[in-house]
């Protein structure tokens, strides 16, 4: 019996931006060499470095058009030889630089929906939903129904990656720079497959094994289901729990703020040096707070910085409709300065995410600085405790940059600064990384759950739960682990400043005598202090993050909705606890 199965897949139709021509080998920096070292015609050649002839002539033909060989007279004859530029290049570069151009071109590939794999159009044939409709008049189809989200977990990164695949198996010498994601789409369309006796017809190469049980089942199903429903396993890398560990030096390490005052002075120091781009996420606007840093902003304006300005405010239609009025008025200021309307963009969606971050450049497009922590750039007055990690070394701020990156795409598919920070990203990836004492890992999302339970599970004498507001979530996400540390005679303590608008007093003054009684110390910081949000176990671990621990739960559905840094480095968490004690005359040690 024959089966027609219809399964959707995704199609991207992009813009590309690639640099095409000649990247060099290994063989080839060797012919230069030896051309460099002395003339040489191809026969000699050939037999000295054991390569065929053929092969060395096609080589010398690519120097020669880069300019870097060329024929000349010698006293056994014609031969070939490295010219100036050709021997300046080998002295000065490791290994040859690429001699391409900047092209840009159309690029169109589809994307299976299990393990999110790209193939041409010719290895997986796509159909539009009208002609599968036609094709239905005459034929009996049965669908493979995709549950979950509409972009089955496809990540700006997964998007690049997957355009650079088909690039490079094209084999046309081409390497990706950028997508223009104003000028592309991804579209959902449908892959038509036969199967027969469970032969399949239709599959691209090396098909997902996912991909074949679905179509599989869906042809054995009961004749009068014309459907069948499957999820997609969802990919390793979307169920990372914290990222991957990064070596940091010393001087990353410790390099946190706290005052808001100093959070203020970092901003405007990082604006004054931003040649290029800066990209801020605070979790609200206000139109009051941009004014009184303009003048940072014509700073970097007045360098050529671009600045994009997002937020992710989404607690009520109300907060989101109050956020939209403040950008629209940041906005309007902006156009009507001649230097900021072309420099400076408050976009005007949100991204529904908590998370506070700042990524720039450092007046070298090469080098970059990233914050995160608590502070509402675009909000604050910068007159309450904060806590803020300011991050150089280029792997951490490459993380960052990526979960900014997914965070921007996940809300705005098209928007050019997407594309920026994975840029970043790539070039920051490529440079050396530090040896130094400390380790620093990205924790998003529900990660953070596994962070308090780390603490709850290694701390051996005291942990610290800190932000500015507690409310009805504390109890399951914070209050049960610490009366579980509490237990191992660990000194286990929540400060907080002030009680969320959904917990009442009474709900306030009960999870206090619940706590007391299992050994839990809480501890107001009155008039709304303190801002920080931040995790801290024994001397050596702390968690700096935007999540208020005591009061908010974090989604699956939003992995990007809280972003923080786990740094374990000697002493840091001590040191954090002193200035505590001195900011609000309180006792945390043990």
């Amino acid at each position: 019996m024959t089966n027609r199965i219809v399964v959707p897949v995704k199609v991207a139709r992009l813009r590309v931006h690639v640099e095409k021509g000649r990247h060099w080998t290994a063989v080839d920096q060797l012919v230069l060499w030896a051309l460099a070292a002395r003339p040489r015609n191809s026969e000699t050649l050939s037999a000295e470095l054991m390569i065929p002839r053929r092969v060395v002539n096609e080589i010398i033909l690519n120097l020669m058009r880069a300019g870097w060989v060329e024929l000349a007279a010698t006293p056994n004859g014609l031969a070939f030889r490295a010219t100036e530029d050709g021997q300046e290049v080998f002295r000065e570069f490791d290994t040859l630089p690429a001699v391409t151009r900047p092209v840009s071109r159309p690029l169109s590939f589809v994307i299976e929906p299990f393990q999110l794999r790209a193939y041409s159009p010719r290895d997986l044939r796509y159909y539009r939903s009208a002609e599968i409709d036609a094709i239905a008049k005459d034929r009996s189809l049965r669908r493979v129904l995709i549950e979950g989200d509409a972009r089955w977990g496809l990540t700006a990164i997964r998007l690049h990656d997957a355009a650079d695949q088909i690039l490079a198996e094209a084999g046309r010498g081409e390497t990706l720079t950028t997508i223009d994601l104003q000028a592309s789409n991804l579209t959902t369309e449908f892959s038509l497959f036969i199967e027969t006796n469970g032969s399949i017809r239709g599959l691209p190469p090396n098909p997902p094994q996912e991909l074949v049980n679905a179509i599989r089942r869906t042809a054995k199903a009961p004749p009068q289901e014309k459907g069948h429903r499957t999820k997609p396993k969802r990919l390793a890398s979307d169920e990372r729990q914290t990222g991957a560990p990064i070596l940091l030096s010393a001087t990353d390490a410790t390099n946190f703020v706290t005052s808001g005052q100093q959070h203020r002075e970092l901003l405007l120091s990082i604006l004054k040096n931003a040649r290029h781009h800066v990209v801020i996420h605070s979790t609200f606007l206000r139109f009051d707070a941009f004014t009184q840093l303009e003048e940072g902003f014509r700073t970097a304006a007045r360098r050529g910085a671009q600045i994009d300005i997002l937020w992710g405010s989404a607690k009520t239609e109300q907060d989101i409709a109050e956020t939209i009025d403040q950008a629209v008025e940041i906005n309007k200021r902006c156009n009507s300065d001649l230097l900021l309307r072309k420099h400076v963009r408050v976009h005007m969606r949100t991204t529904r995410s908590h998370a506070k971050l700042l990524i720039a450049d450092t007046g070298n497009p090469e080098r970059y600085v990233a914050v995160v922590g608590s502070c509402n750039w675009l909000y604050s007055g910068f007159n309450r405790i904060e806590l803020s990690a300011v991050f150089r070394e280029p792997a951490i701020v490459a993380g960052l940059a990526n979960e900014l990156s997914e965070l921007i795409f996940a809300a705005y598919p098209t928007l050019p600064v997407t594309e920026t920070l994975n840029g970043m990203a790539r070039i920051l990836k490529t440079m050396p990384r530090s040896e130094g004492p400390a380790q620093a890992r990205i924790v998003c999302g529900d990660a953070h759950g596994d962070m308090i339970r780390s603490a709850r599970d290694s701390a051996s004498r005291r942990i610290v739960v800190g932000a500015d507001r507690i409310g009805i979530a504390a109890e399951a996400r914070t209050l049960i682990p610490l009366i579980h540390a509490a237990g191992r005679n660990v000194r286990a303590t929540i400060v907080y400043s002030s009680r969320a608008k959904q917990m009442s007093a009474a709900d306030e003054r009960a999870l206090r005598r619940e706590a007391q009684a299992a050994g839990v110390e809480i501890i107001e910081i009155p008039d709304r202090e303190l801002h920080g949000k931040f995790l801290l176990w024994d001397d050596d671990n702390i968690v700096i993050s935007s999540l208020n621990w005591p009061s908010a739960d974090t989604s699956a559905d939003l992995p990007q909705g809280e972003i923080g840094v786990h740094i374990a480095s000697p002493g840091i968490a001590k040191a954090l606890v002193e200035n505590l004690e001195r900011a609000f005359s309180i006792s945390l040690s043990r």
